[in-house]
């Protein structure tokens, strides 16, 4: 616990307590930054923690020390006089008493844990302008850009529960509930992809593609799911469903949603391609996290559908959907009840400079599947090398020269451009 009475620039020298990247982006003023901008603000963030009855910080203060409560109560005072206590959680996810010199104190009302952040560096990467500015990240004023205001506005539902999280189609959903059940049966499940006879349809298309043909053309419902297996029809139920959402009446999103989907379904069959040649991967979950990997954007373009002619560019659209599809994605998936490395694809599948101990992921395949899928295109020539990712690096791929790899996915090229016409 912290021994002095009141955390001061000097006291930050102490040794540091834990927190993680999860702590950081419950608050919108944090998660609202640029992915490198975040990574630079998090190597500076330090956590202190201060026993009941001690003294945070005092009135009058002006150290350059930004501050967010990540657990336990406090109370704002102005001398000894209450002004407002405030519980981690909801109601904590702005930064405490940010003005300068600050007007009020906080105590400890119980033990709690605050982040602590440079104010300069929280400057410098953009989030705010000025040591005054910082408390009013969620207020909106004429003047605002539109860009500002559907940003806040959506971290500040985030923060509330309070925004829309698309939902899974209901067939997709009943599957993936269905398979869950270790007695369920390929009968069973294959009572429920029949009763929509599209899906049926296009998971027979699947299931004759060079990417899982046998000896033998299938026909019939049942023998789709017997010969791909309950695991893989539910992923990709859920693949060939989640193009349904992505739509709109307003024509250019609509352009904007058809240009993601048909990203996200390129860079799943790459993904499904790479998985083939490393044991650490199952295919079929690598298409589904290559589909789901920019889920962000459709809730992004959705939200602003109603504003859409206060859009004065596409520049601006892009810098938009840029700050927020990361964190976005991470609740639309958790709410849809993916698994975390699946999570992690849509937060970090950008960083192509990502780094971390241990094996490979998920969204490492799905990095190096994105830096091929732009192989041809103008974006190419301003994106790192194959060889220099540190994600390609973990891999281990049987061709572990990116030219072999190259060569690899051009003999598969028939299946690739199969299941992306299939999953379009």
């Amino acid at each position: 616990m912290e021994s002095s009475a009141a955390l001061s620039a000097d006291s930050l020298e102490a040794p540091t307590y834990a927190f993680s990247a999860e702590d950081f982006r419950k608050f919108p003023l944090l998660a609202g930054l640029a992915h490198e901008s975040q990574r630079e603000v998090f190597a500076q963030a330090k956590r202190r923690d201060f026993a009941g009855g001690k003294t945070i910080f005092t009135a009058g203060d002006e150290e350059d020390w930004t501050y967010f409560l990540l657990s336990g109560k406090l109370e704002l005072r102005t001398g000894d006089v209450k002004v407002r206590s405030i519980e981690a959680g909801s109601e904590a996810r702005e930064p405490l008493a940010p003005e300068t010199p600050r007007t009020v104190g906080a105590h400890a009302l119980t033990d709690c844990s605050i982040l602590c952040i440079p104010t300069s560096f929280l400057e410098a990467a953009g989030a705010i302008t000025s040591k005054e500015e910082v408390y009013a990240v969620t207020e909106f004023h004429s003047n605002d850009n539109f860009e500002n205001q559907v940003r806040f506005s959506i971290l500040e539902e985030f923060a509330n529960d309070k925004f829309e999280v698309p939902s899974l189609p209901e067939v997709a959903l009943k599957i993936r509930k269905a398979v869950e059940d270790p007695d369920i049966t390929a009968a069973a499940v294959e009572r429920l992809v029949a009763a929509d006879p599209a899906v049926t349809a296009r998971l027979l298309q699947v299931a004759n593609s060079p990417a899982y043909a046998g000896s033998k053309k299938i026909e019939s419902c049942r023998d789709a799911v017997t010969r791909l297996g309950l695991p893989t029809t539910r992923e990709l139920i859920t693949g060939l469903l989640l193009r349904n959402l992505f739509d709109s009446k307003i024509p250019a999103i609509s352009q904007r949603l058809k240009a993601v989907w048909a990203h996200s379904t390129h860079v799943a069959a790459i993904a499904f391609q790479l998985a083939k040649m490393s044991p650490a991967f199952n295919p079929d979950r690598a298409l589904l996290a290559g589909l789901v990997h920019d889920i962000g954007t459709l809730p992004v373009l959705k939200k602003i559908e109603a504003d859409w002619e206060l859009v004065r560019s596409a520049d601006e659209l892009e810098r938009l959907i840029g700050q927020l599809r990361g964190e976005v994605g991470a609740l639309v998936l958790r709410h849809w009840d993916f698994s975390e490395d699946i999570v992690k694809t849509a937060l970090e599948a950008e960083d192509w400079h990502r780094d971390h101990e241990g094996p490979a992921d998920y969204c490492d395949l799905i990095i190096v599947a994105q830096l091929f899928s732009y192989m041809g295109t103008p974006q190419f020539s301003k994106l790192p090398t194959v060889g220099t990712l540190s994600a390609f690096k973990r891999l281990n791929l049987e061709n572990v020269d990116p030219e072999q790899t190259l060569g690899a996915l051009d003999r598969a090229r028939t299946s690739i451009d199969e299941l992306r016409r299939i999953l379009a």
